[in-house]
């Protein structure tokens, strides 16, 4: 064959299901042009930064500690100022906290929910990890929903935000850690969302995406087969890894050239491999082909889905 598959990006490969056994690597492709990344990732697979630490972790650990400064900030100033406020418009008087206590359990189960929900999706349990994801967002639109009150009560009762600084603090602290949660909210039903878009089956989570075909049988294919997202040729006995963590919904772009007695497969701009494949007769598939049926544990309405947002096509 001589011909480019050229520009193929796709992306939202569905959430990936418990990532099978660690291939050996013995009948893998040699792959080429490849930077060594292996002193610049962390033991799980990301990008380190100079301290050695993936960039992913270091920038949650920045954003944990500006959000320890910030609310130690607040808080600090609430207490300085709790006592500045006329008599009868002060914590003791206007403070439910009865309330307050019922309000605030609800937003700690919400934290049980959530590890519930990461552990459902370590465990591929795509059901569960969206149920979760609901509950841990009603549990947090309930809280939000019992500040809204709180906050509707103290004002008719004479504490606005001005009144005095106890209730400029008060207000200020509180309505920063609500408009957080409000934000968690709104993040979690975009996860919600992903998952409701991307499927894989639930008991074979493997899908294939990009193929190039003969008149009997594929040629490679790039498939998912639980977080690795690899490149497949040779009867699926040889194989070159393009992300060996791949995270769901994560837009690529996978280019696949076919020319001078071999096919070059290149993920996100870098080559990844270079299969000794020739052929005439060949042809490309792209979509969502499933590695699983009946036989294999999965119902009738079980799927795969692939969002594919470009496909270009070159020949020369």
């Amino acid at each position: 064959m001589s011909g480019t598959i050229d520009e193929i990006p796709m992306g939202g490969l569905p959430e990936p299901g418990p990532a099978p056994t660690e291939d050996t690597g013995e009948e893998r492709t040699h792959l080429t042009d490849m930077p060594e990344e292996s002193e610049h990732r962390d033991a799980d697979g990301a990008h380190a930064s100079t301290t050695g630490i993936s960039n992913n972790k270091l920038a949650m650990w920045l954003f944990l500690g500006s959000e320890c400064l910030l609310f130690g900030g607040l808080i600090s100033t609430y207490m300085l100022y709790r006592a500045r406020h006329s008599g009868n418009l002060g914590p003791d008087q206007i403070y439910d906290i009865p309330f307050t206590s019922v309000s605030s359990f609800v937003l700690l189960m919400s934290s049980l929910t959530m590890v519930l929900a990461v552990s459902s999706v370590a465990r591929g349990d795509l059901r569960n990890t969206k149920l979760w994801l609901c509950v841990t967002a009603l549990l947090g639109a309930t809280f939000v929903g019992g500040q809204v009150y709180e906050f509707t009560t103290f004002y008719r009762e004479g504490l606005g935000f001005t009144t005095s600084l106890f209730s400029s603090s008060f207000y200020t602290l509180t309505g920063f850690h609500g408009a957080h949660v409000t934000v968690g909210i709104i993040m979690l039903m975009s996860l919600v969302l992903i998952t409701l878009r991307d499927r894989l089956p639930g008991s074979k989570p493997e899908v294939v995406g990009v193929q190039i075909h003969d008149g009997e049988d594929d040629v490679m294919q790039v498939r998912l087969e639980g977080q690795k997202l690899m490149v497949q040729y040779h009867d699926g006995k040889s194989e070159a890894m393009l992300d060996p963590n791949y995270k769901l919904g994560t837009p690529f772009d996978v280019r696949v050239v076919a020319a001078g007695g071999k096919v070059d497969v290149l993920y996100n701009g870098q080559k990844k491999a270079e299969l000794p494949l020739a052929g005439s007769g060949w042809y490309w598939k792209v979509g969502a082909y499933v590695q699983s049926n009946g036989s294999k544990g999965d119902g009738a309405s079980s799927a795969g889905e692939v969002v594919v947002y470009k496909a270009d096509v070159k020949h020369s």
